[in-house]
C-alpha cells in the first residue's frame, strides 16, 4: 500500500467529515483525487479539529509528525475532542532536508503517552479502512491510527494549484453552514 491508496481509502470512508491534509505529499495527492469542500489543506493545520465539534480526520506524515509533536501533544491532553490522527508512516522521510527514521521511534508509544486513548497500527487497507469507518462513527475522543506504507508513490502532483484564501473560504463555509453544524449537536 501507498499513500495514494490510503487517501483513497479515507476519502472513500467519509461523506462530509472534514479531512486535514497537513504535509504536503498527502494534501496533493488528495486534492488530485477528490477536492472537496470538506478538505483543508495546510502544513500545520491541526488546530483546525478544534474548531468543527465533530469528527475530524487529520492526516500526517512521519516526518511531519517527528519534526514537529506539538499537535500530537496537544491532542492528547484534549480529552474530548473527536479527533482521528491518521499518520501515513513510510518509515523514510527525506522532505525535511535530512531522513528521519521512524522505524526507530514508537509513533504508537508517542501518541499513547500524549495521552491518547485509542491507538492502532495497520499495514492492511481493509482493516485501516474498517478503522477509519468505525472510528468517524463513534468518535468523541482523540484517536491514533499509524498506517505502516509498504510502497512508494507512482507520482505525487507538483503543487495544489489553488487560490488559499478561496480555499480557506470554501472550508470555512462548509464547517460552519448551519445544516452541517446541526449534525454536531
Amino acid at each position: 500500500m501507498n499513500r495514494t491508496a490510503a487517501i483513497e481509502a479515507i476519502i472513500a470512508a467519509t461523506v462530509d467529515e472534514p479531512i486535514i491534509f497537513t504535509a504536503g505529499d498527502p494534501a496533493r495527492i488528495a486534492r488530485s483525487i477528490a477536492d472537496r469542500p470538506n478538505h483543508f489543506y495546510l502544513t500545520g493545520a491541526g488546530g483546525l479539529a478544534l474548531e468543527t465539534r465533530r469528527p475530524t480526520i487529520v492526516v500526517d506524515g512521519d516526518g511531519s509528525l517527528l519534526t514537529n509533536p506539538a499537535g500530537l501533544i496537544t491532542a492528547g491532553v484534549l480529552a474530548d475532542l473527536p479527533l482521528i490522527h491518521v499518520v501515513l508512516d513510510s518509515t523514510l522521510q527525506p522532505g525535511t532536508g535530512a531522513i528521519v527514521l521512524s522505524r526507530r521511534a514508537d509513533l504508537c508509544g508517542l501518541a499513547q503517552a500524549a495521552g491518547y486513548p485509542r491507538v492502532h497500527s495497520t499495514g492492511e487497507l481493509g482493516e485501516f479502512t474498517g478503522l477509519i469507518r468505525r472510528e468517524v462513527a463513534v468518535c468523541s475522543s482523540p484517536v491514533f491510527i499509524r498506517l505502516v506504507l509498504a510502497e512508494d508513490d507512482a507520482t505525487v502532483p507538483a503543487t495544489i494549484g489553488a487560490d488559499l484564501e478561496t480555499h480557506a473560504r470554501r472550508f470555512y463555509d462548509h464547517v460552519s453552514a448551519p445544516e452541517w453544524l446541526a449534525g454536531a449537536a
